[in-house]
């Protein structure tokens, strides 16, 4: 189910999404972990571990995996994925990824309830990660997405999405400890 379906440079776009964190995990955030999948090799597949590093730097002790200088991706994620969920028994996980759509929808967030299947766009077989999935459409489909052809990628683009996902965490998180 879609939760939350829009472009990042909406003026409100990361107010949105801390809303609808709120209306989601309502007094959650200690119950909550993030898994951010992607690798820091390539620009469109970066957005995970950008977004894991901009909430890193400014909560440190917010229980997140996969950064830039620690990524978590396709040759990976298996060995790392159950040691995570055992530290993190009954939380909630919230997966964050780039995703491919249509052309019209490259630069849109998207928060579904329901998991992810990571390494798709590549034809990777991994397993489904979240309870909630947060992905930004980096790349329209009809273009692969870790092509050595694609010269045209933005990374001004991934970081416009990283900072308003990682900006709508970080607002939902403090709103909670700052309560408290």
């Amino acid at each position: 189910m879609m939760l939350l379906d829009q472009h990042h440079s909406e003026a409100d776009s990361e107010n949105e999404l801390t809303m609808v964190l709120h209306e989601l995990l309502p007094g959650r955030p200690k119950m909550t972990y993030v898994i951010c999948i992607g690798t820091d090799r390539h620009i469109l597949d970066c957005l995970g571990p950008l977004a894991g590093t901009m909430i890193k730097e400014q909560i440190p002790i917010f229980p997140l995996y996969g950064t830039l200088h620690d990524p978590l991706h396709a040759r990976n994620i298996i060995d790392h994925l159950h040691s995570i969920r055992y530290m993190h028994e009954g939380d909630t996980e919230l997966v964050i990824d780039a995703s491919l759509g249509e052309s019209h929808e490259v630069g849109r967030i998207r928060l579904r309830s329901g998991s992810i299947k990571p390494g798709k766009a590549t034809g990777k077989n991994l397993p489904q990660i979240g309870e909630y999935s947060l992905t930004g459409v980096v790349k329209s489909r009809q273009m692969p997405l870790l092509s050595n052809h694609n010269r045209n990628e933005s990374l001004a683009m991934v970081y416009g999405m990283a900072r308003t996902i990682s900006s709508g965490l970080v607002n939902w998180y403090k709103s909670f400890i700052e309560a408290t």
